[in-house]
């Protein structure tokens, strides 16, 4: 089994900067950071992810600080349980889940993965919020992936 985690905190504003102009970003703490969220965020007019960041943006410009989350895993293992384990550790480890404002979340998977599971992990995560979070998802294909891998991206912003 080989399971790896990442968490990092960046302040929001720094983030909103580099939404608004990525390449002109200059801290490199930052841009190794958000090397992650390059699908994301980089993403070019031929990716196949579909995310309006509007909502987002609008949603983090009053918060204080994010969290950026990166969690692969190369076994098979439930996405809800998966979101599960993040939304505890980010939110409820750092009691955060009555501050959250917005998340962000990206799962990448194999183009013929099951997705049935996905909806359980959208539940677990609107459960898991206060009634005033936004919140966006987002799915990729990747073909390179095993048929039961999966990445799962999120930003969670909180005031």
């Amino acid at each position: 089994m080989s399971r790896q985690k990442k968490i990092f905190k960046i302040e929001s504003k720094i983030f909103l900067n580099f939404l608004h102009n990525p390449k002109n970003m200059i801290d490199d703490e930052m841009k190794n950071v958000l090397n992650i969220f390059s699908a994301i965020i980089l993403c070019d007019s031929g990716s196949d992810i579909h995310l309006d960041y509007t909502d987002f943006v609008c949603a983090l410009e009053n918060t204080t600080g994010s969290y950026i989350v990166s969690f692969h895993s190369d076994v098979t293992c439930s996405v809800s349980v998966m979101m599960k384990q993040i939304v505890q550790e980010v939110l409820w480890d750092n009691d955060l889940k009555d501050k959250i404002a917005a998340i962000l979340i990206n799962f990448k998977l194999h183009p013929d993965f099951d997705l049935e599971d996905l909806s359980v992990a959208m539940e677990n995560i609107y459960e898991n919020t206060n009634e005033h979070c936004t919140v966006i998802f987002g799915t990729c294909t990747d073909n390179k992936m095993g048929i039961d891998d999966m990445s799962v991206n999120a930003i969670i912003s909180y005031v």
